[in-house]
């Protein structure tokens, strides 16, 4: 019998799969296409109108089909180079892949994510999935993956929620030669909205994106003059290279500023398209800088000549210079000293906040993404959504997150009832939704620490005392909302986060131990916000263990079980030099001092008592000894992939408690 050739392989799997799918999709184009040396099939799939829901597109969708038993990268690159090719035609998000590598799924998936897809990969070991049967093994890929999460900035249509108005308006704007702002609470979407204006702009050839990202270390470590220099040096390149967008990075300048303001005016007149000057992050570069010490005194010089070069091109008649400022604080641009040096931003750049989003385009947001992930919210249910995370897109879309790994994928398509929502919102802000709220609020109050008092008086129903422009700055950042009682903090999230953040100023509230070796790709801010999370949930866990271990042992021992007291029994699992300093205190005390791993031993030696809690000894103490492994407490380095494997454990051994006690 001759062996089929790869071609014939792929065919055969291309007409299974259209035979067993018709009832869900039509196949519009078919091919077989040579790529880095090997074959793959690809269809273009029409979905039935029940698929399109399911999936959430409504463009066709690429389906890849590979005959290896061993997937590697090439085919997720075989995948991008079909859809940009398509023009348009297949949708940019999701694909399927049908393959024969048992092991593939998981590779799959993550190489997708990793380039920005959503994958849905059948394996085929023999026949292929039919109707009802490939619809489920279609829907269990999809709802697996969390699409409300997400990380970083984003610019895309398929997760750019609720802005695009706003994007556009602002992108008209700069075009006139305007200075425009986007202040706003951290995690807000000022990064996001202005990589989207950028993204609209940078290939229009009548202007010339500059794009300084603050937050680099080679930007705030420039003082004022460097800094001037620097975007001078790059708009004079990027005009040479006739491009269209440039990204500022330090270059040396051993002149006076006075050379580089005049080379910075010089650079903008020959230019004959509008510069746009994108500011991203500028608290870095502000008085409040938490990095840069000198930006007390280099603000000011820093406005000033730059207001010099604005103005002098204004009166030349060459209005070719646009300024879009994004940050946290708007503080610096209106106190009218700084440094007992008169405020040369005053009233430069205007006070223009991006807030958060209207309720209705929150709960439009909750809709679409829900219905991705098997789950279907109800108009109450979007609402509560929105009230708790105080319709912050960020904390709207984190709160949706921990609902999804909440409920159990098969039993989706699922409707939450109003009593399970409210209690998950509950568990969401009492775990990881009051301490993201207390990082931005702290970010805030340090950049604008007059907002504290006022934000803390609020919080007690006295805002009506405070300064009407400190409470209007407030609401404009969405922290809080006038009603029929007053000015009121917004959201359950937003009063977890300052009851947090107070309790973080005492000397007990104090968090010690931090990375110290991370990424430099990564956001500092990110970083600190994952691992506040990790502790959060670790404390709340090992505070659970200590009462539910040291009750199952006073059980054992009243009824018997034991010759050994609970103190003995507690005891014993402490290293002998710490005995004696624990031996006079009473139970209570002696389990309140237990580490980590005191607690692990003490369950260990105890099995038997909870084998029924935690069925699995050796997952048990794999899952502990990773918790105890802790990412904050070492100076090793640490990535996204660590703080996925901390929080799985961390959730098994809360949901095993959560079940069995």
């Amino acid at each position: 019998m001759i062996a089929k050739n790869p071609s014939e392989l792929l065919a055969e799997m291309m007409d299974d799969f259209a035979n067993c799918t018709a009832s869900l999709l039509t196949v519009s184009q078919s091919n077989i296409w040579s790529f880095d040396r090997a074959k793959y099939g690809i269809v273009f799939a029409k979905l039935s109108r029940r698929l399109r829901t399911i999936l959430a597109v409504d463009k066709e969708i690429a389906v890849i089909f590979s005959n290896f038993e061993n997937q590697q990268m090439r085919t997720i690159f075989f995948a991008r180079k079909t859809i940009r090719e398509s023009r348009g035609r297949l949708d940019s998000n999701i694909l399927i892949i049908v393959h024969k590598d048992r092991s593939g799924n998981e590779k799959l998936v993550d190489w997708g994510r990793e380039e920005g897809y959503t994958v849905l990969p059948i394996y085929v070991n023999g026949n292929m999935p039919s109707g009802d049967n490939f619809e489920r093994e279609l829907s269990t890929e999809l709802y697996s993956h969390d699409h409300f999460e997400v990380v970083g900035p984003v610019s895309e249509d398929n997760q750019f929620y609720g802005r695009k108005n706003e994007a556009h308006e602002l992108a008209r704007k700069l075009k006139t030669g305007q200075i425009r702002a986007c202040l706003g609470i951290r995690k807000i979407g000022k990064t996001s909205i202005v990589n989207r204006i950028i993204k609209n702009l940078r290939y229009d050839d009548t202007v010339l994106c500059v794009m300084i990202d603050c937050s680099k270390d080679d930007i705030w470590t420039l003082n004022a003059n460097g800094l001037m220099w620097s975007i001078a040096e790059h708009i004079r390149e990027a005009i040479e290279s006739d491009r269209n967008y440039v990204a500022v990075s330090a270059s040396s300048n051993p002149m006076p500023i006075s050379n580089s303001r005049e080379q910075l005016t010089q650079s903008i007149v020959r230019c004959n398209r509008t510069v746009i000057i994108f500011l991203d992050e500028f608290d870095y570069i502000s008085p409040s800088s938490p990095t840069a010490a000198h930006w007390k005194k280099d603000f000011n010089v820093f406005w000033r000549n730059f207001r010099v070069t604005f103005q002098e091109l204004t009166r030349s008649d060459n209005r070719n210079l646009s300024l879009l400022v994004s940050g946290i604080s708007s503080r610096w641009f209106s106190v009218s000293m700084i440094e007992n040096v008169e405020n040369a931003a005053l009233a430069f750049i205007p006070e223009e906040y991006l807030s958060p989003l209207p309720t209705d385009a929150t709960k439009a947001m909750i809709k679409r993404l829900s219905r991705a992930s098997g789950i279907v919210f109800d108009e109450d249910a979007r609402k509560n959504i929105a009230t708790v995370a105080a319709d912050m897109p960020y904390w709207v879309r984190k709160a949706c997150s921990f609902i999804h790994r909440n409920i159990r994928i098969e039993i989706r398509p699922y409707t939450p009832n109003a009593n399970e929502t409210a209690r998950l919102l509950r568990e969401f802000v009492e775990y990881e939704g009051g301490t993201l709220a207390r990082i931005a609020l702290g970010h805030l109050f340090t950049v604008y620490p007059e907002l504290e008092s006022v934000a803390l008086e609020c919080s007690k129903g006295q805002g009506d005392k405070c300064a009407k422009i400190h409470l209007e700055t407030l609401r404009r950042y969405g922290i809080i909302t006038p009603d029929s009682d007053g000015n009121q903090l917004k959201g359950e999230m937003i009063k977890a986060g300052l009851a947090l953040h107070l309790e973080a100023q005492s000397p007990e509230g104090t968090v010690t131990g931090s990375a110290q070796m991370i990424s430099e790709s990564e956001s500092l801010d990110d970083w600190a916000e994952n691992l506040a999370i990790l502790n959060r949930k670790r404390n709340k866990l090992e505070h659970r263990l200590r009462e539910t271990a040291l009750g199952f042992l006073r059980y054992d021992s009243l009824h018997g079980n034991s010759h050994k007291g609970v103190k003995d029994r507690l005891l014993q699992v402490i290293p002998k030099e710490r005995r004696a300093q624990l031996a006079e205190l009473t139970s209570d005390e002696i389990v309140a001092r237990f580490l980590w791993t005191d607690l692990t031993k003490l369950i260990l030696k105890e099995w038997r008592l909870f084998d029924p809690v935690f069925s699995d000894k050796r997952d048990f103490e794999q899952n502990c000894d990773i918790i105890n492994d802790r990412p904050d407490a070492h100076a090793k380095e640490i990535d996204l992939a660590d703080f996925a494997m901390h929080r799985r454990a961390l959730e098994k051994l809360s949901g095993l408690l959560d079940k069995k006690i």
